[in-house]
């Protein structure tokens, strides 16, 4: 159910605003639901993303495309297709690059069989780990996400803290302004200048606090999510093959450095952000395994 989509911009007028809607006071779980929550934020986390498709004659959609993003920039990752004399070459580049050439990107080039490779080789490794030591894998993971969280945790919590100090404050100046008005002390026109500024600060504040206290309680959603992807990643020990489907499956986002020399060797950072657990598997392999 969602509330606060709009506001009524004074006490002295009908006239309304449209709220942002990081401000809608939003309360889940208030009708039964016809469709898992699960596959409702999936399928709709997959419509909000951009996958660019260069058109060639055998036109079709890259493996990573949706999920690639450019470091830098943060424009999606286009997907090519080259006919070389021996083989197809697919990859990747950043598509603001694409677009405007050099002065808006760099390339942030990557081939989509690299990409494979780091894949299947990490759904792999986790796998056969959940497979002989479930436990072990999942105290690990709890351990790394508690200590990737903290900061965001504290962030969230002085926001909140912030918010409802100021609520606070103004519920007080609310209350002096009264007094003030009903004593003489300030003129009328000042006093509903004051009482609007204040009323409509406190409302967009009060839109605002339940959305921080959700977003906090989300973060500490950690168990269930690790576990969802431990019973969803044992299953893939002996994957050969990676499809489009077991893509979408696992991988939220994976973020591509552009790259860079350094003693004679290319280097370029891959930042893969897997679905429930985040970028947790990115961390040394010995953390976790």
């Amino acid at each position: 159910m969602v509330q606060g989509k709009r506001q009524v911009v004074s006490f002295k007028t009908k006239k309304m605003r449209q709220v942002n809607p990081e401000n809608w006071i939003v309360v889940e779980n208030t009708h039964e639901p016809i469709i898992e929550r699960d596959i409702w934020d999936r399928i709709h986390n997959l419509l909000n993303k951009k996958s660019r498709v260069i058109k060639t004659k055998n036109e079709d959609l890259g493996l990573f495309a949706g999920i690639l993003e450019c470091a830098d920039c943060h424009a999606p990752l286009a997907f090519t297709r080259k006919q070389l004399k021996n083989r197809e070459r697919k990859f990747y580049r950043c598509s603001r690059y694409n677009n405007n050439g050099s002065k808006a990107c760099t390339t942030h080039l990557i081939e989509e069989e690299t990409l494979v490779e780091i894949i299947l080789n990490d759904i792999r490794l986790y796998a056969q780990l959940a497979n002989s030591d479930k436990e072990k894998i999942a105290k690990r993971l709890f351990a790394s996400k508690k200590k990737s969280q903290a900061d965001e945790v504290k962030v969230l919590r002085d926001k909140i803290e912030e918010v409802e100090n100021r609520l606070s404050v103004i519920a007080t100046s609310l209350k002096n302004l009264y007094i003030d008005k009903c004593s003489g002390t300030i003129p009328e026109n000042i006093f509903i200048g004051l009482m609007s500024d204040f009323s409509n600060e406190q409302a967009e504040l009060q839109e605002k606090l339940p959305k921080l206290q959700s977003e906090l309680t989300n973060i500490n959603q950690t168990n269930d999510e690790i576990n969802e992807w431990i019973e969803l990643i044992e299953n893939f020990a002996d994957l050969k093959i990676l499809t489009r489907p077991v893509v979408m499956e696992f991988i939220e986002k994976i973020t591509v450095s552009d790259r860079k020399e350094s003693d004679g060797k290319i280097e370029q950072n891959i930042d893969i952000e897997y679905r429930f657990i985040g970028n947790l598997l990115n961390a040394k392999k010995e953390d976790i395994v």
